[in-house]
């Protein structure tokens, strides 16, 4: 099996976020993203979020660990990991699991095996 470049794995997995096709914040003020609504004629873009950031191979393919955010959204709350959006993702994913994410974000594993770990979740 051919593993995947991590500029293939990061496209892939930002196109799988984004393919809910709305800003995953409930009524967004950015683009008015009321009850699910689809984003429309909009100019902000749908973007994968990163909770913890890129640079952590452990979380950086984890689907829990990202979310399809407008862009406005994506730039306001990168500056609100300790307020705002540190909030979202405890309600989203529950204490534990958000613990668990948190653990998992302070170990270390090699980009080809989070690759190969995306690869077969992807399958």
């Amino acid at each position: 099996m051919k593993i995947w470049s991590s500029k293939s794995a990061d496209k892939k997995f930002s196109e799988k976020v984004r393919s809910v096709g709305v800003c995953q914040r409930p009524d967004c003020p950015y683009c008015h993203n009321v009850k699910g609504k689809k984003l429309e004629e909009s100019r902000f873009v749908l973007q994968c979020s990163h909770f913890w950031g890129r640079n952590c191979s452990a979380t950086r393919y984890e689907f829990d660990n990202a979310d399809c955010f407008c862009s406005g959204t994506h730039f306001k709350w990168e500056g609100e990991k300790a307020g705002a959006y540190r909030n979202y993702m405890i309600k989203k994913l529950g204490k534990k699991r958000y613990d668990e994410l948190e653990r998992l974000h302070n170990t270390t594993i090699s980009r080809r095996d989070s690759i190969i770990k995306l690869m077969k979740e992807l399958e």
